[in-house]
């Protein structure tokens, strides 16, 4: 059966129709297949000259392509005329080779030293000086997990995250609809108000986040795979509602600020001990200036001023203490519940822990906290 040209128009408007009501998102997303999935140890030299035997190999006789799952990235790096290609160095069960991706430079931009890689590649054989060793040759990357870039204490955050997105944008793994910028309403959203099509959010009490701005309101924290966080949250609580509203989170870049954050200790029985015992022989029975009584705690003790305020309003809770107007009096005859029984107590040692492990500890273990509280909150 043949078209005539002069019907042309409508076939097309026909096809589009078609197309529509069948078609869903995930057919437009490229597939490639493998041959067989193996282990690095598998690759030798006299299996690939087995492979090649199959040659020649052309559009009706693809190379074999190998799948390897869960490959330890040693080094990365560019190379080729700016940054063209990547080469990697993996390894896996004690087996280590060196794969090249031509054309994938910038794949680079999402990598991090402590990334665990899937392949698809071909196998060849590269012979140099005499020597002769397995290479791969990259068809597609994967990184099966979530990844942390450290940026703290970024000087202008702003413009960190914007070259940040330029650079990803270079890829074709990441569009700008899927970044996110997330904050507290003390920051300056302004300064990130000049990133196109990047949804702006903000920490809420209530749920997590909400839009920072309106053009947010159309966008959807579900779609989201890279997220930049400007600022810490206020507890873990808005921290595990934000996870929760990002739910399908693959990279987070962390440029909160560390250095205007007041030290929390985890608290301690024998913290609170001394602080009490102290309150009640020098407040007494009358009431004391509460700032005075501040300047002294933390001059004896050594405990910051954000600290001390979380343990008087701790005792206030447990009614060992009020406090009003500016002034403190101790209680004489304190109720008494456990320390551990107060809610300010509990949530004191999940803020500290948080905040602890992302101001202070190294990407590896932030990775793995919040990779834990994304599979408690999913």
């Amino acid at each position: 059966m043949s078209l005539h040209r002069d019907r042309l128009e409508e076939f097309e408007q026909k096809l589009n129709e078609f197309a529509q009501n069948v078609l869903r998102p995930e057919h437009f997303i490229p597939s490639l297949q493998a041959d067989l999935e193996c282990r690095l140890r598998e690759i030798t030299i006299p299996v690939i000259e087995q492979l090649s035997r199959m040659a020649p190999f052309g559009m009706e006789n693809p190379s074999p392509r190998l799948l390897v799952r869960d490959a330890e990235l040693l080094d990365y790096r560019q190379m080729g005329k700016d940054g063209k290609h990547l080469k990697l160095t993996i390894r896996q069960d004690g087996s280590m080779i060196e794969a090249v991706a031509f054309g994938k430079g910038e794949v680079f931009n999402l990598l991090t030293p402590e990334a665990r890689v899937d392949l698809v590649v071909e196998a060849a054989i590269n012979e140099w000086n005499g020597q002769r060793k397995p290479q791969l040759f990259i068809q597609d990357i994967s990184i099966p997990h979530l990844q942390v870039f450290d940026y703290r204490d970024a000087r202008d955050p702003g413009t960190k995250i914007e070259e940040l997105q330029k650079s990803l944008l270079t890829t074709s793994y990441c569009g700008a609809e899927t970044m996110a910028v997330v904050s507290s309403r003390r920051a300056d959203l302004l300064s990130v108000g000049h990133l196109e099509r990047t949804s702006v959010w903000v920490y809420d009490q209530e749920q997590g986040i909400s839009p920072g701005r309106s053009e947010s309101d159309t966008g959807d924290a579900v779609t989201v795979k890279t997220l930049f966080v400007m600022e810490l949250p206020e507890s873990p609580e808005i921290w595990n509602n934000t996870l929760s509203s990002f739910g399908n989170l693959e990279r987070v870049f962390l440029l909160h600020p560390r250095s205007s954050v007041d030290l929390l200790e985890a608290p301690s029985r024998d913290r609170f001990k001394q602080v009490y015992i102290f309150l009640r022989k020098y407040v007494g029975l009358s009431e004391c200036d509460e700032e005075r009584v501040i300047a002294e705690v933390m001059t004896r003790f050594g405990i910051s001023r954000r600290m001390l305020y979380f343990i008087l309003d701790i005792f206030v809770e447990l009614d060992f203490i009020v406090r009003s107007e500016g002034r403190i009096e101790v209680n004489p005859t304190p109720s008494k519940r456990p320390l551990e029984s107060a809610r300010g107590y509990q949530a004191l040692g999940l803020l500290a822990e948080m905040e602890q492990i992302l101001l202070y500890e190294e990407v590896p273990q932030i990775t793995e906290w919040i990779t834990c509280q994304l599979q408690g909150v999913s």
